[in-house]
């Protein structure tokens, strides 16, 4: 989709590897929060 909209390879790449990285990130931290949050877990 970067590429249609830019037209450039170069920055449609470092687009996606920003975009790849980031949800990493965000993902390791959602998943980090969401271990700690007991609702709706058994207790056990």
């Amino acid at each position: 989709m970067s590429y249609i909209l830019t037209g450039e390879v170069a920055i449609a790449a470092s687009i996606a590897s920003i975009d790849f990285a980031t949800k990493m990130v965000l993902y390791f931290f959602h998943e980090r929060i969401w271990n700690k949050i007991s609702w709706g877990k058994q207790a056990g």
